[in-house]
């Protein structure tokens, strides 16, 4: 039990996460403002008011304290504590929740989630800002509404540091009374308690100003307050269902001691070709605008992790992101066959034809190579003026479970994948012989390169799939039924259905595309609403489907994991278990993107599970 003597100091660090803040203009550096907002309560404006306008970096607690106060009664631990998953945790961490919270309680002496949430029931702050000696300035702020709750809660602390850290019995008595505020200063820590508002900072001298700036704020000056930063206000006008809020300035990042690295890279990555071409350009150009905000919120049987940019710079980057508020996303039909898919924005076009303003000089001839090699593909044709210009940016993703043909059923099958490309209504026809081409071309090439190897060839195969022409490729069934491999996942197909070009790695699911495409007369099929999103971007993956998959491959991965990471296999099969738990635990995640403005973007990141006692088809 000795690993939890700390746990009253975890939780209250569990409370520190991070958000920006702006001066307005014409306010001086370094002067803490007061920024207030209709839709925040004026305490809760205030403590934000007392973060130095140097600090870059800012954590605050919207509901935080709320669900503190929940405890166990929470919907997350309450779910998590009637599901299998939490034997599972309690075996690897040596308690559960409810353990844990009932030694907190014991540690304290009281009800810690409780005390805790008196202790920021008017807010919790904690930013950084540039120090000294390569080191950051970090400011912790709390304020409670009862004053008498948080004066019992730093006597508790420091009754604890003499009984478990050995700290001197006189340590409480050596306050130095400054005004109304009792302050504890050493050489480079300072902690203060001023009636409910608790200070502290790893700068003692911050301290005494953060005390002389919230006296300030209880007898403020006469005259009128100079107008917040707009953006600023904006997001600060945002909704208060957040347990915590990251802001973070990406203009004054740079002026920190510490992880300045890290957060240029964070601002530069929309600038690899990988990145736009794999994470996309709004994932791709989330760091680079003036601000950039993090929301944790956690609410019945939900969690949302939410990445806002504010204010993003204009540039050739933003050529590659969808118009604001665009009219023209697809549609999305649910399928209960689907483990996951959804729909994704690549507009290729815009990249091929802006590289040399979006890229450095070093990756253009990448691009040339890949040019040129297509070609060989489509007739000598540059893809980038006769193909790229007429595929739409929105491309829908669906990914399935195999429906393997007798015999090919590899000893670990794998989901199958396929994509669906929209095509211009006018030139889908002309463009889907020349795509079919190419890929017969491509597996032709692949074929030749596997044969001068010593391996089976692919070979091609023609079939109708109702009135739609499909193309596959395929490896021979080996004489030996237990030679079917890994590769026999490998069966890739592709077909056109009116203006939807479909490509996936296996037969039986572009087949299966094919008709309800066709049924549906080519509107796009993957898992997810059936109405169309206010999403540009939106991916679902069913986890409990999804760990269905892995059970089945269970006895291969848990090896691998024993001949890859040196993993005894006890270990091994304890890791896969909970990790497959974890996956039936959750019913959803989902990502989604959007342009809600301009200047703006917003990625959301969402967990579902089911509450507890309810399943997963919503029957108790």
């Amino acid at each position: 039990m000795n690993n939890f003597l700390a746990l009253p100091c975890v939780l209250a660090g569990l409370v520190c996460v991070l958000a920006p803040r702006f001066d307005p203009p014409g306010a001086p550096t370094g002067t803490p403002q007061v920024t207030a907002s209709p839709s925040r309560a004026p305490a809760s404006a205030a403590l934000l008011g007392l973060v130095p306008s140097e600090h870059g970096v800012v954590l605050e607690g919207p509901a935080l304290s709320q669900i503190l106060r929940q405890g166990q009664s929470h919907g997350l631990v309450r779910a998590l504590e009637s599901s299998p998953l939490m034997p599972l945790i309690a075996k690897r961490q040596g308690a559960s929740i409810a353990e844990l919270l009932e030694y907190a309680d014991a540690y304290w002496g009281s009800n810690a989630l409780h005390a805790l949430s008196e202790l920021c029931d008017l807010g919790f702050v904690l930013s950084i800002g540039p120090g000294a000696k390569e080191k950051n300035q970090t400011l912790l702020l709390l304020r409670g509404s009862n004053a008498d709750s948080v004066e019992s809660a730093v006597q508790r602390v420091f009754e604890l540091g003499t009984q478990h850290a050995g700290w001197p019995k006189l340590l409480q008595r050596m306050a130095r009374q400054r005004g109304d505020a009792q302050l504890w200063s050493f050489d480079e820590f300072a902690f203060a308690r001023q009636a409910g508002l608790l200070v502290a900072s790893n700068n003692p001298a911050l301290v005494e100003r953060i005390l002389d700036a919230a006296q300030l704020q209880d007898t403020p000056p006469a005259g009128d307050a100079q107008a917040p930063d707009s953006t600023f206000a904006l997001r600060y006008a945002a909704d208060q269902e957040s347990a915590l809020r990251l802001w973070i300035d990406m203009e004054r990042v740079h002026t920190l001691s510490e992880g300045v690295d890290q957060w240029a890279q964070l601002r530069h990555m929309g600038r690899e070709p990988g990145v736009q071409f794999l994470l996309g350009p709004m994932l791709g150009l989330i760091g680079s605008g003036r601000v950039l905000t993090l929301d944790f919120v956690l609410q019945g049987s939900r969690f949302d992790l939410r990445a806002t940019a504010l204010g993003l710079p204009e540039g050739p980057q933003t050529l590659l992101l969808p118009a604001a508020e665009s009219s023209s996303k697809p549609a999305l039909a649910a399928s209960n066959l689907d483990l996951a898919g959804g729909v994704v924005y690549r507009d290729f076009s815009k990249l091929v034809d802006n590289r040399s303003e979006l890229f450095s000089a070093e990756h253009l001839p990448e691009f040339a190579n890949a040019i040129s090699t297509s070609a060989l593909f489509f007739a000598g044709d540059d893809v980038s003026r006769s193909l790229l210009p007429y595929v739409s940016p929105h491309v829908t993703l669906v990914v399935r479970e195999q429906q393997f043909r007798a015999g090919a059923t590899p000893s670990l099958p794998l989901p199958a994948a396929a994509a669906i490309f929209q095509l211009d209504p006018e030139k889908a026809e002309l463009l889907g012989g020349q795509l079919q081409s190419a890929f017969q071309s491509l597996v032709g090439i692949a074929g030749v390169e596997r044969a001068q190897q010593g391996h089976d060839m692919l070979m091609l195969e023609l079939a109708l799939v109702g009135n739609v022409q499909m193309t596959t490729a395929r490896f021979p069934l080996p004489a030996d039924p237990g030679a079917v491999d890994l590769r026999y996942n490998l069966e890739p197909a592709c077909a056109r259905v009116g203006r939807n070009f479909v490509l996936g790695t296996h037969r039986s699911l572009v087949e299966a595309l094919a008709l309800e495409l066709a049924k549906d007369a080519g509107a796009p099929v993957a898992a997810g609403s059936a109405q169309r999103s206010s999403n540009d971007e939106q991916l679902q993956v069913r986890t409990h489907l999804l760990a269905k998959a892995f059970e089945r491959a269970r006895g291969p991965l848990v090896m691998q994991a024993v001949l890859e990471q040196g993993k005894s296999e006890e270990q091994a099969r304890a890791d896969f278990e909970l990790g497959v738990e974890l996956l039936r635990f959750l019913s959803t995640v989902e990502w989604s993107s959007r342009r809600p403005n301009s200047d703006g973007l917003e990625l959301t990141l969402s967990l579902a599970w089911p509450r507890a006692g309810v399943g997963k088809d919503g029957m108790r």
